[in-house]
């Protein structure tokens, strides 16, 4: 048998070629392939844009590609790796709790519920348990995320529950020890379309979703919606360029900073597959997203990190490429040159009567005295009181404690600076 000489025939060996090599981060072997494919191929415009931006990526590879050590990720442990399957990990602001998707078996048709597990005083986790009764339901609950304070919980759902698409978006709230039955966001946020992978700000008023509804500007894109002070939510907004591309953008991950914004795509210049990048919103508009760098990225599809207040660790799902439908939650030390540029810390306290010591239900307002405007506004549990606000490195803040037929009470809180706090 004689292997053909015809470069017209030989094109697509050299596409898949390529392909395959730049999944495996094969990047030189890759990009022999791809200039062989490039000098071959006139016509097929699609695959020669295609090529073209595996070249970009296999170059990009070969140029940022770190080989590191330091901060090789790591499974956790097996009690939170626990089932078949465990993916998309979130944690509360104070690091105690995390929630994260668990699956019962390999196949896709297999039962998703949240899982929960805590921080013990020795800092292992927990076994997992079922986050709630009224949440986990005999269908399937997928994606989701939590508030700073873990008492507002967003997550996905696709069949067994009243919506208005393939997969909607639900919310549910805890009061002292309970969960709210889960009810749908509504037309606002959701479509007759695909609504997924949540994101919530730190106090809860802003959702960042990926969605796949019309009128986008690729496959998948990202959509931000606002909560207004009667708890009712805004229509949906793309977020637009320069974060959405014509391709698929997923998983965002709003930090508890509020300034950074994580996500996934293949609609840049990266290592191949899913990179993950950061934007910051500075004066209202998002920054140029910023490939987040190896070793974090590399030519395997990466998604679903979740970054802590002090933005030294990361949590993130990982798929073992060589055994399918099989997924685990990792943690990692960020690189310092990685690390956010607004760090944050939390506060916690109870509000109680001075006299009776009752725990009362009341609104918190974090004030930007910089800026003399309130940046972030909790309530307090009705049942024990408690509550969690974040704060961001840079600022000087006052806390206003507001209840009916009290007195308010302030504090202040110098965080320019961050060791000031």
């Amino acid at each position: 048998m004689q292997l053909t000489t015809d470069p017209k025939k030989q094109k697509p060996y050299y596409f898949e070629l390529a392909d395959n090599n730049l999944r495996s981060g094969k990047y030189q072997e890759a990009l022999t392939y791809i200039n062989q494919y490039l000098a071959a191929e006139q016509l097929n415009k699609t695959r020669i844009e295609q090529a073209s931006m595996w070249k970009r990526n296999a170059e990009y590879g070969l140029q940022n590609l770190k080989v590191t050590s330091q901060y090789r990720p790591r499974p956790l442990s097996d009690t939170v790796n626990h089932f078949v399957m465990q993916y998309f990990p979130v944690l509360t602001a104070d690091e105690q709790e995390m929630i994260y998707t668990r699956r019962l078996g390999e196949k896709n048709e297999d039962d998703e519920d949240l899982a929960i597990v805590r921080k013990l005083p020795n800092g292992n986790w927990s076994m997992p348990a079922s986050i709630s009764g009224n949440i986990n339901s005999e269908f399937n609950e997928g994606t989701s995320t939590i508030s700073a304070d873990g008492r507002s919980l967003i997550f996905t759902s696709c069949i067994g529950r009243k919506g208005y698409g393939s997969c909607d978006l639900f919310e549910s709230h805890k009061v002292g020890a309970e969960w709210s039955v889960p009810v749908n966001m509504g037309p606002m946020i959701n479509s007759s379309a695909w609504e997924s992978q949540p994101s919530l700000s730190a106090d809860g008023r802003a959702i960042y979703f990926v969605s796949d509804r019309k009128g986008g500007l690729g496959d998948r894109d990202i959509y931000v919606s606002y909560k207004l002070d009667d708890s009712k939510w805004t229509k949906a907004e793309n977020l637009g360029k320069p974060i959405n591309s014509p391709f698929e953008e997923i998983s965002p991950f709003i930090h508890v900073n509020g300034r950074t914004l994580f996500y996934a795509t293949n609609g840049r210049t990266g290592f191949g597959g899913l990179d993950i990048y950061k934007t910051e919103r500075e004066n209202g508009a998002w920054s140029e997203p910023v490939n987040f760098g190896s070793p974090i990225n590399d030519h395997e599809d990466q998604f679903s990190l979740f970054i802590t207040a002090d933005g030294k660790t990361g949590y993130y799902s990982h798929e073992d490429q060589l055994k399918q439908n099989s997924s685990k939650i990792y943690v990692m030390t960020i690189p310092d040159e990685l690390q956010i540029k607004f760090r944050s810390n939390v506060v916690k306290g109870i509000v109680r009567d001075k006299k009776t010591k009752t725990p009362l239900k009341a609104k918190i307002e974090l004030y930007d005295l910089q800026k003399n405007e309130v940046i972030s506004t909790v309530m307090s549990d009705s049942i024990t009181g408690d509550y969690l606000i974040v704060l961001t490195q840079g600022s000087d803040y006052g806390l206003y404690v507001n209840a009916k037929d009290y007195l308010f009470q302030s504090l202040n809180f110098n965080y320019e600076k961050e060791d000031n706090l």
